[in-house]
């Protein structure tokens, strides 16, 4: 993956010269000094990267796809769409503020203000057009970027779109939202910002970039989307669908966002850090000598700054000269560690507080869209694969003098909504719950210091599984052991060996170290049983060995398994 490649040259993510003009301006420069994870630097060290990086490679990854897609379908795609979509990717991030998402989030939220990023990347995009004189320039380059031009609204729809009114399966209303481009090039809105499925190469960018810098894994592979991505008619519209087979890699990007907001977004360090910053800031948004210079000569509090690009411009993540005395000693207690303190925390009812796919209760894979080998222009649904995730709440006391009365106030609150945690202290589980037939669920407990990361989950009417990648943290770099918990309820099994064969056969192509347990009901201690000697002939034929020689169940039957297989690089 691009972030891990030794680049020395800028030169080499974005070779096209259109785009240096853009890259080289104030406005652009102004991002290596915002922090794309926010407060998660003073816990990871390593993640020290910036909005400007993350912007070079979204508009790489952006013409990666545009241009794939241009080869596939030629006359559905020209090279002002292409670089359109390389401007959008390059430009989405230009409204961020001090310490990324912290500024619009919860800074925004505590004094009341509602301007998202999107919207004021738009604004200072414009800005860096008219300040750098920059639209005779993309006149040369053949856009239209006068006020009203098209190419000028369609990469500002791509940036922040509008809404789209049409039903999904109403062919008769014609509602398309957009100025920029026809509908007949709705999947161009698609490759920067997919609010539909939340497939786009902003977040396989930010993913790819983020897991880096955390030192945690990186499962989903962004050069297998661009391989198989094609442009297919839905219901009329024209929407990059997947092949059918790549459903489990692009369960992987949510998969990936999902550990990387439980490890790192969610960590309490990390939270009490930003709570403190939003409170420095709000002491010195309220006073009258910390204030930035307008376009119009105004002074502006911080939080009105993002309303005058050429005040947002001066505002970033470094060099605050905060003058006001308690302010500053909150930020001495932040470089100290000196941090509000986490009181408790505990596991709630998912229907208070879940960490999910980013769509709420919504799998996203069931809005995508994938066509199938035999028929590759027609784009549909897959099945849906439910999800089930928990969170952790935590209170953060800010009065060391208080410490007693919140955990008071914590423990009631507890009482009343938390569920009794079913696992040992410093433990935590996975699970599947079987919904119908025959058999219970398959589960697993495992210690927190481990990092599990639950891989898609395939459905088989005639077994249960459950598949966790587990890495020690002693062994960070090396690639993860595939546990892979199985349940087969008693009864035929015709159709067992040849759903566990496929099964099997696909786990062995994508790991390399993987461990197999599980209730099988197959009674291996009977030699001459038929099940039996067809299940050992195929575990021979893969090359698993089977560890279990002693009785697991009455009669001195073996029924529980651990097979293994074991290629060492």
């Amino acid at each position: 993956m691009y972030p891990e490649n030794n680049i020395t040259d800028l030169r080499q993510l974005i070779p096209d010269q259109k785009l240096h003009c853009l890259r080289d301006t104030p406005q652009f420069q102004r991002l290596r000094n915002i922090k794309q994870l926010g407060g998660i630097y003073f816990v990871y060290p390593g993640a020290s990267h910036n909005r400007f990086e993350h912007s070079i490679g979204v508009a790489h990854l952006a013409g990666e796809l545009a241009k794939a897609l241009k080869v596939k379908q030629l006359e559905q795609i020209n090279d002002q769409d292409v670089l359109c979509v390389q401007i959008a990717g390059l430009c989405h991030d230009l409204g961020h503020g001090p310490f990324s998402h912290f500024f619009d989030g919860m800074f925004m939220d505590a004094i009341k203000r509602d301007k998202k990023h999107e919207k004021a990347s738009i604004e200072m995009f414009k800005h860096l057009l008219d300040q750098n004189g920059l639209k005779e320039v993309m006149k040369k380059y053949g856009l239209k970027v006068d006020e009203d031009g098209t190419d000028l609204v369609f990469i500002e729809e791509m940036i922040e779109k509008p809404q789209d009114k049409k039903p999904q399966n109403d062919k008769s209303v014609s509602n398309w939202p957009y100025k920029g481009r026809e509908e007949k090039k709705s999947f161009l809105y698609e490759i920067v910002s997919n609010k539909k499925t939340g497939i786009d190469v902003d977040k396989f960018d930010y993913l790819a970039r983020d897991c880096h810098h955390l030192g945690i894994p990186n499962s989903f592979d962004h050069q297998r989307f661009v391989m198989f991505a094609r442009v297919c008619d839905v219901n009329g519209r024209k929407h990059i669908c997947s092949r059918d087979k790549e459903s489990a890699n692009l369960y992987d990007i949510f998969q990936q966002r999902l550990s990387i907001h439980r490890r790192a977004c969610q960590h309490k360090i990390k939270m009490a850090v930003e709570i403190m910053l939003k409170d420095a800031l709000i002491l010195v948004d309220d006073h009258p000598d910390f204030k930035i210079k307008s376009s119009k000569g105004e002074m502006l509090h911080i939080s009105r700054a993002n309303g005058d690009m050429e005040a947002y411009t001066k505002l970033t993540g470094s060099g605050f000269n905060l003058y006001l005395e308690q302010a500053r000693e909150i930020l001495k207690r932040v470089m100290k560690r000196d941090l509000y303190r986490c009181v408790g925390q505990a596991k709630v009812c998912s229907y208070d507080v879940t960490l999910d796919y980013g769509m709420e209760n919504v799998d996203p894979i069931s809005k995508a869209y994938f066509y199938r080998k035999d028929n590759p222009d027609k784009g549909e649904p897959i099945p849906k694969s439910d999800v089930r995730t928990t969170a952790l709440i935590s209170i953060y006391e800010q009065i060391k003098t208080k410490e007693e009365k919140f955990k008071k106030v914590f423990n009631d609150w507890c009482k009343k909504n938390v569920e009794m945690n079913q696992h040992p202290p410093s433990h935590s589980n996975y699970q599947k719950p079987r919904s119908t037939g025959r058999g219970g669920s398959v589960a697993a407990i495992f210690h927190t210091s481990l990092f599990i990361n639950e891989r898609p989950r395939q459905t088989f009417n005639s077994f249960e599984s459950l598949m966790l990648n587990i890495v020690h943290p002693s062994c960070e770099t090396q690639k993860p052991v595939l546990l892979v918990i199985i349940y087969r309820p008693p009864g035929p099994y015709t159709e067992f060996l040849s759903d566990f064969s496929d099964f099997i056969s696909d786990l062995v192509l994508s790991s390399d170290k993987i461990i197999i347990v599980g209730d099988f009901n197959i009674h291996v201690d009977a030699k001459n049983d038929s099940l039996n000697m067809a299940f050992n002939l195929l575990l021979d034929s893969i090359g698993f060995s089977q560890n279990v020689k002693e009785p697991t169940h009455h009669f001195n039957h073996t029924l529980d398994l651990v097979f293994n297989i074991w290629h060492r690089n």
